[in-house]
């Protein structure tokens, strides 16, 4: 799933958003807002080798957690 997702990529998200505040280390505030996705869905087309669109079906990620998804310094950022 990561290695399909870059900037500027078409997806469709099924879930909810969710936002918490947290203090850093230097007692900041900080607020994240989080989506917990149920299923995404990549909706770009692949193109071919010869320039054409190539019709495949789209690839859908069904999970109930995509924490995976995220850097260690992003993981250790919400999980605070």
């Amino acid at each position: 799933c990561r290695d399909k997702l870059k900037k500027g990529n078409a997806v469709l998200v099924d879930g909810e958003l969710q936002s918490r505040t947290f203090k850093t280390d230097e007692q900041q505030s900080r607020t994240v807002v989080e989506i917990k996705a149920r299923r995404i869905q990549f909706l770009n087309k692949r193109v071919g080798e010869k320039g054409d669109a190539v019709n495949d079906e789209p690839s859908v990620y069904s999970d109930d957690s995509f924490d995976s998804l995220l850097s260690p310094e992003d993981s250790d950022l919400i999980k605070s």
